[in-house]
């Protein structure tokens, strides 16, 4: 138990520690337009998801603990593209996006069991999307200028943990699928800074 618990760590430390090179990034360039507008957009979507399943199914402790800070990270970069890049429609959007989910709380609430495992659902579908804006970015771009390697590096190492994390405590398969998902589009972008890199 020990030794699995231990991947879960692994993988939301590493979850919260690939968004501050990033957050360093845009505050160095003062843009955040090195990041997809659709990947923060699907990781906020993802993590509002997230924080339903983890709350409501009750899982273990790390997420519980370090997603609420992934979040804040999360939000920190979505501020930067709106505050540095001048997009004030796309933070209006966002602020509707999280009043939306806050307004879900009664319904989740109310049935924790069934909302919670929805949401988790809901999690994996977005987190099946929301890398794919990027590499089409870095793909149409033919540029990774502005995005982090260290980026996809804690990507890779958080989502390895995590699918060892889940297939060892035996948690929802939305965990494991979660972390083979995150891997399978790591090593994507590993290819692409091999590619485009400067």
């Amino acid at each position: 138990m020990i030794f699995s618990d231990l991947f879960l760590w692994t993988a939301q430390i590493c979850y919260l520690l690939c968004l501050i090179p990033q957050i360093l990034i845009n505050k160095k360039q003062r843009s955040g337009k090195g990041v997809s507008q659709l990947l923060l957009f699907g990781y906020l979507n993802g993590y509002l998801c997230w924080f339903y399943y983890i709350f409501f199914f009750n899982l273990p402790f790390a997420y519980k603990l370090l997603v609420p800070p992934q979040m804040i990270a999360t939000g920190l970069l979505i501020w930067h593209r709106v505050y540095y890049d001048k997009e004030w429609l796309a933070g209006f959007l966002y602020a509707i996006n999280i009043a939306f989910f806050i307004a879900l709380f009664p319904f989740v609430k109310s049935n924790p069991h069934v909302w919670g495992s929805a949401m988790g659902w809901a999690s994996l579908v977005w987190a099946s999307v929301n890398l794919l804006p990027q590499v089409i970015k870095i793909h149409m771009e033919k540029s990774v200028v502005g995005f982090s390697f260290s980026f996809v590096l804690f990507n890779l190492l958080a989502t390895s943990a995590e699918a060892l994390g889940a297939f060892f405590c035996g948690l929802p398969i939305q965990s494991l699928l979660s972390g083979i998902r995150g891997i399978l589009f790591c090593l994507v972008f590993i290819v692409q800074f091999i590619l485009y890199r400067e």
